[in-house]
């Protein structure tokens, strides 16, 4: 028997036909076969299965590098908008998304390289970040699609938390305002921000040709510029409120009475210890030896004609009466603790005293203020005629409210690696604010 006998018929009749030169493998031959058919069915739409094949096959591996790029633009946007914080420069939190969005993304083969670009929105106050490539396709040539455009976009916004915090005026309830310069008063903070946490119309006011001038100024109500006085820049209005940004600072524990009422009249050298009655300096200078000063019932008070200095000293206002008060015609020079219970901060209030208490400084020359003033409950009160806090490496201002008249001026450096007296948690570089996705 021959090999094609051997075949199944229907092979058998169209190897016969293909020998014989015979048009006998006709359509209508096959029709009554299934398996020819499918064969012939198949035939036709291998094509499709393959193009459809092919077609997902590219979609899930767009879609996956889709995914990737929005990965790497969100972590970039956060980044960059946690940079704001650190840097005052638009380019440098540019490059800072830049840099963080190429770490993210994977080489992609075959991609066109990377288009990323970071812009910086609405005050500083959030950064968005854009990545796109162009994905050639494996079989694009026989499609006629031969690429696609893929774009990502995220939005990084700053809530909850300033970047450089270096005055807050706490009071939430003010009627008026937690922030107010009047007669001539001066505030400049340098490369910082200010903020209101009063929910009033005129959270921070300007007054008879007052000027506030900072890198930031926040209001979590509005503001007002009153008889030819400014802002610089505008305030911006709703902010979040703040709150307290020490509010978890341990305060210094209290022990007996080191000395009753005492009165330094004359240069005398002070230790750290309990002042109950409070400490008066009427005459000569007051050196004080590094270390915490309580206050105890009684305030701090330098006279005119009288000199306050010491480095690295905490003062602690513990009772009632336990104030600060400040004489014009009278020198302080101080510097917060390096290191202990009080490190960073200079003035420090028992959050227990009673609301509004008055902290003055009417000092001529009061130049060198290095540190913190923490103050939760009471007034911070300028009304010195010679400049404030300039000549210090950082100054840092935390109080229910601020004051300032008849014609001081307050500087806040925020040079915060000029010195070694660290700044709080919460102020100044350390500000931990909280960073949202909103794109």
């Amino acid at each position: 028997m021959s090999l094609i006998a051997r075949l199944p018929k229907p092979v058998s009749r169209c190897a016969r036909a293909l020998r014989l030169g015979s048009a006998a493998l006709r359509w209508p031959k096959l029709r009554g076969d299934e398996r020819g058919a499918v064969i012939y069915i198949f035939a036709l739409m291998l094509p499709v299965f393959l193009g459809g094949i092919t077609a997902a096959t590219e979609y899930a591996r767009v879609a996956a590098r889709r995914t990737q790029m929005q990965r790497a633009a969100d972590s970039a946007a956060m980044v960059a908008a946690k940079e704001l914080t650190l840097s005052n420069a638009d380019s440098r939190v540019a490059e800072v998304a830049k840099a963080a969005a190429r770490g993210a993304l994977a080489v992609n083969a075959g991609a066109t390289a990377s288009t990323i670009d970071s812009r910086v929105l609405d005050d500083r106050t959030a950064v968005q970040v854009t990545i796109s490539e162009t994905i050639p396709f494996m079989m694009g040539h026989v499609v006629g699609w031969p690429n696609a455009d893929v774009g990502v976009k995220a939005v990084a916004k700053l809530t909850g938390g300033k970047r450089r915090l270096c005055m807050i005026g706490l009071d939430p309830t003010a009627i008026g305002d937690a922030i107010r310069l009047e007669q001539y008063a001066k505030l400049t903070a340098d490369k910082c921000d200010v903020q209101s946490d009063a929910k009033s119309p005129e959270g921070i006011k300007t007054y008879n040709e007052s000027v506030l001038k900072a890198d930031r100024i926040c209001s979590a109500g509005g503001f007002k510029a009153a008889k030819a006085s400014s802002f610089n820049p505008t305030p911006v209005t709703d902010c979040p409120q703040v709150g307290d940004p020490l509010a978890g600072r341990a305060t210094p524990v209290v022990g007996g009475c080191d000395y009753n009422n005492k009165v330094v009249s004359s240069d005398e050298m002070l230790n750290p210890g309990v002042y109950c009655g409070g400490l008066k300096v009427q005459g000569g200078i007051a050196r004080l030896n590094a270390g915490v000063y309580t206050m105890l019932d009684g305030k701090l008070w330098v006279v005119s004609g009288s000199e306050l200095t010491g480095q690295n000293v905490g003062i602690y206002f513990k009772g009632d009466a336990s104030v600060l008060d400040i004489d014009p015609a009278t020198r302080i020079s101080l510097t917060a603790p390096k290191s202990g219970l009080l490190a960073g901060i200079l003035f420090f209030e028992d959050r227990g005293a009673p609301l509004g208490r008055k902290f003055r400084i009417a000092s001529d020359f009061a130049r060198q203020l290095l540190g913190t003033i923490y103050l939760p409950r009471g007034m911070f009160y300028v009304g010195s005629n010679s400049p404030v806090g300039d000549e210090s490496a950082y100054t840092v201002v935390v109080a229910r409210t601020i004051r300032m008249d008849a014609g001081p001026t307050l500087v806040l450096n925020s040079n915060y690696s000029g010195t070694d007296i660290p700044v709080p948690d919460g102020v100044g570089l350390n500000v931990d604010p909280t960073v949202t996705l909103s794109q």
